[in-house]
């Protein structure tokens, strides 16, 4: 039976970077996958144009992958601490019952990236499970950048989606976002994605993989 996926994310990129590889392989096996975006992406920073060609390159990927159109609530960049997250929530539920999704991917709950943690916590208690909820599982990925330099709780993965088949095609679709990316060392360069899909891959004895952390998994 084919599956309805939602991530959801505080800005694009971070899907991609998360579980770019893991949605490639769910639209190999005819999931359907949806993305919403929280945040706007831009308004900590100086230019405003960032939004529009940040949300244009994910509009374009999605396109690109056969996904579906994304979502974008445009919340204020890094500044989702002052929103009430009762606000935030309700607008998830609110595509929750658009879509009503079987699998659910959204941030590390323990990520630097404040935006990430309210977006972790906002999804959780949104599909919180009670009785009806449709969503059997809810995954947390990592982000470069955000997750490998959090200073709470190290991210400890117990849920390794082989990615060898897709590695190549998901740096190489990275060019939509490649305003995002830094140069190498930086945590987040097109080298170290590579690298850590190989190190996890290499942790569960295959050639590249997406790490997650279970929050949920019913079956």
């Amino acid at each position: 039976m084919n599956k309805k996926v939602l991530v959801i994310a505080a800005h694009p990129d971070d899907e991609w970077l998360g579980c770019g590889g893991t949605l490639l392989k769910h639209l190999k096996e005819k999931d359907t996958v949806f993305a919403v975006f929280v945040s706007d992406g831009f308004s900590s920073r100086d230019e405003e144009k960032t939004q529009l060609d940040r949300n244009k390159a994910c509009i374009e990927l999605m396109k690109t992958i056969s996904a579906e159109d994304p979502y974008f609530m445009n919340f204020p960049d890094n500044q989702l601490d002052k929103i009430p997250r009762l606000e935030i929530i309700k607008e998830i539920e609110k595509i929750k019952k658009e879509i009503k999704p079987n699998i659910v991917y959204t941030h590390y709950c323990d990520d630097l990236n404040i935006d990430h943690r309210i977006v972790s916590d906002c999804v959780h208690t949104a599909f919180r499970p009670q009785p009806g909820e449709e969503a059997e599982v809810i995954l947390q990925f990592e982000v470069l950048s955000a997750t490998d330099w959090t200073f709470l709780k190290p991210f400890s993965p117990n849920l390794f989606i082989d990615i060898t088949d897709y590695l190549e095609e998901k740096i190489e679709l990275l060019k939509f976002y490649e305003g995002e990316m830094k140069d190498t060392p930086h945590s987040r360069s097109v080298d170290n994605v590579r690298n850590l899909a190989l190190l996890r891959g290499s942790t569960v004895g295959r050639r590249a993989a997406e790490a997650l952390i279970v929050s949920r998994l019913i079956s």
